[in-house]
């Protein structure tokens, strides 16, 4: 006979003396609660930004072992009361060594991963919260709602992700505008005008829509709808959006260079995969491609906004009195160093090598106000620039930087060199980042983020 017990078994589940078996397998590491230490802000145990045991904290340790040993005794106590006379009991719980630390087996290094990845997300969605005041203000203040709805009061509030990918950050992104929006409308005494909203989210057809739309939240206040393509052309009828942005999109480059990748010219990029500071030729080349580029988005965004529309553009770059190499530039670097590599081994052709870059570009803020003065249909209302530190870089975060940067550009490394060079290629990456962090040699420092905010000013 096979019945179910629910209830926990830190607690008594059966009648006194009524089991003559027992057996409990890989459950019994699982506490009954969090210590109250790690959770407390005033506590020498608080575990801030951590989801395990970190190898530097003794209290936090102590804190999870006492827990431990609390809950033991509990279920102890519980079966002892229910056991018969002579009655057996088999327990198997995953552990370590006496004298491994918490934090150095296999299971604990999975969960620090996973803590990384948290915080990593917490991160990037720190992009989108650090400019959410900002964007804010700016709807707040530069929205004419006379003039852009409330002369149409039957269409609704039209706004346009570019490069939404398939991520959360994407509703994040409109949920501010949204709600700047309706801020707007209140200070105005207009609430009860308030339109209806219709979100685009665009990006490339080989974009990962149905991902999206499946996490779209539950709870919006809009409609919404996919529109794929490259938003270096135009894609919404003449003078129909009401509000643009772009976040961390517009780094991404229509194609390479020419003159990078030709033998004849003075840019060829012989022996690299990216652009450095010291190579004015190919620097140029880059910075040439992406005003290109820029060019084409706004020439085709002006078309699509109506007069006095706004756009916000997010952009990872590097603030004008620092050098790509102190900031983004390391991971292509260290990635290049590790093709050349292979090269001298013998996995990868030299010719491999030579044909290709890879298609990024991080603007300084000059270089970004330069073009869009001289498209000419966008004022600027406001320039920011949002730096993160740099930090020192552990095995963890060494994991945790290989493992996005390889979903960045995988897609893009595996369809010129195969998937067996590209797999080689991350796992000596994240060797060599390794070594180098075990060393304490490696700072690692993400680009700032750039933030723009734009008025259309005149019709085309």
């Amino acid at each position: 006979m096979a019945v179910g017990v629910p209830g926990s078994f830190h607690s008594w589940l059966f009648p006194k003396e009524s089991i003559n078996f027992m057996h409990s397998s890989f459950a019994l590491r699982w506490l009954s609660k969090l210590p109250e230490e790690v959770t407390r802000e005033d506590s020498p145990a608080w575990n801030k930004g951590r989801v395990t045991c970190p190898l530097s904290s003794c209290q936090v340790v102590k804190a999870f072992a006492s827990q431990f040993l609390r809950d033991m005794e509990t279920f102890f106590r519980a079966r002892s009361v229910e056991l018969a006379a002579g009655g057996l009991m088999v327990v198997l719980i995953p552990c370590r060594t006496e004298r491994t630390h918490p934090s150095e087996s296999t299971s604990v290094h999975v969960l620090e991963c996973l803590g990384n990845i948290l915080m990593d997300m917490v991160k990037e969605r720190g992009f989108v919260d650090a400019t959410k005041e900002t964007m804010s203000e700016e709807i707040v203040e530069n929205l004419d709602i006379n003039q852009l709805l409330l002369s149409h009061p039957l269409i609704p509030c039209r706004v346009a992700d570019f490069g939404c990918s398939s991520g959360p950050n994407t509703f994040a992104a409109a949920q501010i505008v949204l709600e700047a929006v309706t801020v707007k409308f209140k200070s105005d005494g207009l609430i009860s005008q308030l339109p209806e909203f219709q979100v685009f989210f665009t990006d490339l057809v080989s974009n990962d829509f149905n991902t999206l739309f499946a996490s779209l939240p539950p709870e919006r206040q809009y409609y919404t709808a996919g529109v794929p393509g490259s938003f270096h052309s135009i894609l919404f009828p003449k003078h129909f959006l009401h509000f643009a942005y772009s976040y961390a999109a517009l780094n991404w480059l229509s194609e390479v260079p020419k003159q990078v990748l030709d033998k004849k010219s003075p840019a060829w990029n012989k022996g690299r995969i990216y652009y450095k500071s010291t190579q004015k030729e190919v620097s140029e080349a880059y910075s040439a491609q992406f005003a290109k580029d820029l060019m084409s988005f706004l020439n085709a965004r002006a078309q699509e906004l109506v007069r006095g529309g706004l756009m916000a553009l997010v952009i990872p770059g590097v603030p004008d009195i620092t050098s790509f190499e102190m900031t983004a530039g390391l991971k292509f670097e260290v990635l290049e160093n590790c093709l050349l590599d292979m090269v001298k081994i013998g996995l990868v052709s030299e010719e491999m090598v030579d044909s290709f870059n890879l298609p990024v570009y991080f603007p300084k803020p000059k270089e970004l106000e330069a073009v869009i003065k001289r498209n000419g249909c966008f004022s600027i209302e406001r320039m920011d620039t949002f730096s993160n530190p740099r930090k020192h870089a552990t095995i963890s975060d060494v994991k945790i930087f290989t493992s996005h940067l390889r979903a960045v550009f995988d897609g893009v490394i595996e369809k010129h060199f195969g998937s067996k060079v590209t797999n080689c290629l991350f796992e000596l990456f994240s060797k060599k980042l390794s070594e180098a962090a075990n060393s304490s040699s490696l700072d690692i420092q993400t680009p700032s983020a750039l933030f723009v905010f734009l008025k259309r000013v005149q019709l085309v």
